[in-house]
């Protein structure tokens, strides 16, 4: 019999988070699910993490491949999960108890996506029963306004599919970094009635130094290039190019680019600065955008010193403002 729900995770050295992430699965209300692992080519003792829970239940199901990425290993999750509902879950994040439930419920209407809100943390997070939620309901432009702007926390990771969603599309395997807003963005171009976003914090999305969004391998970052390009052609191709709220995600993407860059790689320090001089301008001006992006603007113009500094500065900050 297959599950109704498919919840896909992939996988790689990932033994200092991953048993907390698989036993919130098991903790869930909703019991109706599969849980497909990819492992991602992982050298360390993932595989006898996860071994255990596959001995334990049986809709847990393990699959291998070489390191390709987050991406390979998504795909490679979307061609075996045979549920009717599909949803993302990194192997260091979290599920609330009700996470489950509350999804299904809200798909039980008819929709073919929901989206959520995430808690951020570090290392402790109480993940208790939550009964009732809070939901507000967007239409596709809207959401992918809030997606450029940044206004609410949209990700792949942050949604629920029907699986026809998924039918011709695949996530792009050449990007390390932005591969999950570039797809995204192509499910709410081709979306069609309201979505419904969820506002309760029912997901757990953790912060630390081996998550290649905030830190990582920084020339796999610089594929965050051509994951801005996808979008704009995607946007523009659709008739529904915002061009300022593209920018401002560049902005974004080029900050977060940016920081990881040793100081002595000039080469592709530089190329990231000129891409930001080229957008500051529009960010600095547009109301629009997030507070963080059009402040990163201003300090920009103080020179690549002062903004090294100011990135280092505030993301000091954001450290300590994190469970």
């Amino acid at each position: 019999m297959k599950a109704f729900v498919s919840i896909i995770v992939p996988i790689y050295n990932s033994e200092k988070h991953l048993e907390q992430c698989l036993n919130s699965v098991l903790a869930q209300s909703w019991s109706d699910y599969e849980v497909i692992l990819i492992d991602d080519g992982s050298t360390d003792n993932s595989r006898e993490i996860y071994g255990r829970f596959l001995k334990l239940d049986k809709r847990f199901a393990a699959y291998h491949q070489a390191n390709k990425g987050a991406s390979a290993a998504r795909n490679y999750g979307l061609d075996v999960a045979q549920g009717k509902i599909l949803i993302f879950l990194d192997s260091d994040d979290v599920i609330f108890p009700t996470f489950l439930e509350h999804i299904v419920r809200c798909m039980d209407d008819g929709k073919d996506l929901v989206c959520f809100s995430s808690k951020k943390f570090r290392d402790r997070i109480q993940l208790t029963n939550i009964e009732d939620i809070r939901v507000k309901e967007y239409t596709p432009l809207q959401s992918i306004e809030n997606l450029l702007y940044h206004k609410i926390p949209l990700s792949v990771t942050r949604a629920a599919y029907r699986r026809e969603t998924f039918a011709q599309l695949r996530f792009m395997e050449d990007l390390y970094i932005c591969e999950d807003v570039v797809m995204l963005l192509e499910i709410l171009i081709l979306y069609e009635g309201t979505i419904p976003f969820i506002e309760t914090e029912l997901y757990g999305y953790r912060i630390h130094k081996e998550s290649i969004t905030h830190y990582g391998n920084w020339r796999k970052k610089l594929t965050g290039l051509t994951a801005m390009e996808v979008m704009k052609d995607s946007l523009i191709k659709s008739n529904i190019y915002m061009e300022k709220a593209w920018i401002s995600r560049c902005m974004n993407s080029m900050r977060l680019i940016y920081k990881t860059i040793p100081w002595k790689e000039r080469e592709e320090r530089d190329m990231i600065w000129r891409n930001i001089k080229q957008y500051r301008k529009t960010v600095m001006f547009d109301r629009q955008a997030a507070k963080r992006e059009r402040v990163s603007a201003a300090v920009s113009l103080c020179g690549q010193s002062i903004f090294r500094l100011f990135l280092c500065m505030t993301e000091a900050v954001r450290q300590r403002t994190i469970e």
